[in-house]
């Protein structure tokens, strides 16, 4: 073999060692970002979690006190109706 092929495959040998030690570092940092990813969501859908369960009690007192609130304007809309009724019925009495 001539001088110069053995320093090309010399070179050529360098390189894809490089390349070898570049591909095992982009998997290594692909696996750890899967990894972190996993980790991520994890995190998020735990806070969710717990934030509704301890978020819960706040959210039933909430409920029950709009349910007795829209009862009260129903009432309220009930006694109008009943009101309003009974003005029609003094005003069909009043003469004209």
């Amino acid at each position: 073999m001539e001088h110069e092929d053995r320093e090309r495959l010399k070179r050529v040998l360098e390189l894809s060692e490089k390349n070898n030690t570049m591909i095992k570092q982009m998997y290594s940092t692909m696996k750890w970002g899967r990894v972190l990813k996993v980790i991520y969501w994890i995190v998020i859908v735990g806070v969710a979690v717990g934030a509704f369960y301890f978020l819960q009690p706040f959210i039933s007192s909430l409920q029950g006190t709009y349910k007795t609130l829209q009862e009260g304007v129903e009432s309220v809309r009930g006694s109008f109706l009943d009101l309003q009724g009974d003005i029609e019925q003094v005003r069909d009495q009043i003469p004209q």
